[in-house]
């Protein structure tokens, strides 16, 4: 278990005392309310958990296939059965991180391509398409991860 649960568990023991302090007062046995509070937070509690599961299972299965195709006319990205274009003329920016290329359209809409996706021969390629059509600016090489 990791250290941040045993924080929601302990939040959890604390609602059960206080409710059990609070019905002791009003007349209701500490029992009856510590027992009614834990069936309220069990499946609080167990929905977290497969939450938590589904999430891992969704990450495992994140990386899925992407192929890249750039041409003189437009980059293209396809991915499980869908494929998104853009025209050259569309592209207004491209950010050039260590890991990544960023391809930015007006208004804020992005498509990104992996730096490890590219060999070291495709990086520069692509580095030196970028810098002809003034996307890039020249002399920017930045580092591969």
């Amino acid at each position: 278990m990791r250290p941040w649960h045993w924080i929601g568990i302990a939040a959890g023991l604390r609602v059960i005392a206080v409710a059990a302090l609070v019905a002791s007062r009003v007349g209701v046995p500490p029992a009856l309310t510590a027992g009614g509070a834990l069936v309220i937070l069990a499946p609080i509690g167990l929905s977290e958990r497969r939450w938590r599961q589904r999430r891992r299972a969704y990450r495992d299965l994140s990386p899925v296939t992407r192929r890249w195709v750039i041409t003189d006319d437009e980059i293209q990205e396809s991915r499980a059965g869908s494929t998104r274009a853009w025209r050259w003329p569309l592209v207004v920016a491209v950010d050039q991180h260590r890991d990544v290329y960023i391809f930015r359209q007006d208004g804020g809409v992005g498509l990104d391509l992996p730096r490890r996706a590219l060999t070291d021969d495709q990086d520069r390629e692509l580095r030196a398409f970028l810098t002809e059509r003034g996307l890039l600016p020249p002399g920017r090489p930045g580092r591969r991860a």
